[in-house]
């Protein structure tokens, strides 16, 4: 179902899967905060950013405060989903954002803790006609992978980060891994970029 933050401007329907999922967002009230979106839809549409799942936001905003990182304090937020059958639920989370410089490859990301995970995975909304499961993988494009690597092994540590040649990955004990790769190598796979450069998903 369509569902409408409660503390911001935008709505979104989600794709649920098992232990991920897959955000479509747009903006229901423009007078309101809209995470950037506006700014990010100016240029086209495509796939915006990563949530990254952390059992604690309140965890994991002091070690990233002890790691130097400059995230913000942990806030609330919740979305009123309208079910067909006339009840709602309020799908509830606490998000500690980051700041673009610690997030290379993508436009935004965060980490994100599920405070209603199940009310989420209803009967069916995990059943697809296409038998999908989980997300395979989400890509990033950045040219300086050094930086990269450097700055994800900040937020998570050495044994989720490694690199491959032109690639970095990051490799997490659940959800989908994340695979940042070059310009060229985007170019060589016939990944269409957008106009602004390398804080965007290529696909």
């Amino acid at each position: 179902p369509i569902g409408k933050h409660q503390e911001w401007g935008t709505g979104n329907i989600c794709i649920m899967f098992a232990r991920d999922y897959l955000e479509i967002r747009g903006i229901a009230d423009r007078t309101r905060y809209l995470a950037g979106l506006e700014e990010f839809l100016a240029d086209g549409e495509g796939l915006i950013g990563v949530a990254f799942g952390t059992p604690s936001a309140d965890e994991r905003y002091r070690t990233l405060r002890e790691a130097g990182v400059a995230a913000s304090e942990p806030r609330g937020l919740q979305r009123r989903l309208e079910l067909p059958y006339g009840n709602a639920i309020n799908p509830r989370f606490r998000n500690v954002m980051l700041q673009p410089e610690d997030h290379p490859g993508f436009f935004h990301a965060n980490f994100c803790q599920h405070l209603t995970f199940d009310e989420l995975r209803q009967p069916g909304w995990l059943d697809h006609p296409n038998t999908a499961v989980s997300a395979g993988k989400v890509v990033g494009v950045t040219d300086d992978l050094g930086k990269a690597q450097a700055k994800y092994e900040t937020l998570f540590g050495k044994d989720v980060v490694s690199r491959s040649g032109n690639i970095v990955w990051l490799r997490f004990p659940g959800g989908a891994p994340v695979e940042l790769i070059t310009t060229a190598t985007a170019k060589e796979r016939r990944i269409d970029q957008p106009k602004r450069g390398e804080k965007y998903m290529a696909s």
